[in-house]
């Protein structure tokens, strides 16, 4: 897994082809924003695809809502993940988007996802998806200058 730093407005083009895929790290004084997925049972930051025509930023204030509840506005981009997988020729690359939740909304289950929590590194939640545990640790860090109680 690779982290490529890049201002948001330079990703236009076939650079990162293809590009439908963001993971939103959301962070409070409590931890990480966990979800768990009801069809894998994994932990995992909000993410999802985007619909035709959505901008990424777009699609991650949608995605966060549909799967934790929660309202986010303001978005920082941290950049891009690319992963190459091994039974793939193709790499993947999925955009990494910031925020702090200033109000937490209560979460009600879905058919998507049964389970939201607060996450700290080295609490022992499983299982969780890796790329969401290297996207955490990576924050944490590269770019954190929050202090999580």
């Amino acid at each position: 897994m690779e982290f490529i730093s890049i201002c948001e407005k330079d990703i236009q083009g076939d650079n990162f082809t293809p590009l439908n895929v963001v993971f939103t790290l959301v962070y409070s004084n409590k931890g990480y924003l966990l979800v768990q997925n009801r069809q894998s049972n994994f932990w995992e930051l909000p993410s999802g695809s985007t619909k035709l025509h959505e901008k990424l930023r777009d699609c991650a204030i949608r995605r966060c809502r549909e799967t934790s509840g929660q309202k986010v506005i303001e978005l920082e981009f941290m950049g891009i993940c690319k992963i190459i997988f091994e039974n793939r020729s193709q790499s993947e690359y999925f955009a990494i988007y910031v925020t702090e939740l200033e109000e937490e909304e209560q979460f009600i289950g879905n058919e998507e996802i049964k389970d939201m929590k607060w996450y700290k590194p080295g609490d022992d939640i499983k299982p969780i998806c890796t790329t969401c545990s290297n996207i955490i640790q990576f924050y944490e860090s590269e770019c954190s200058k929050v202090e999580i109680q």
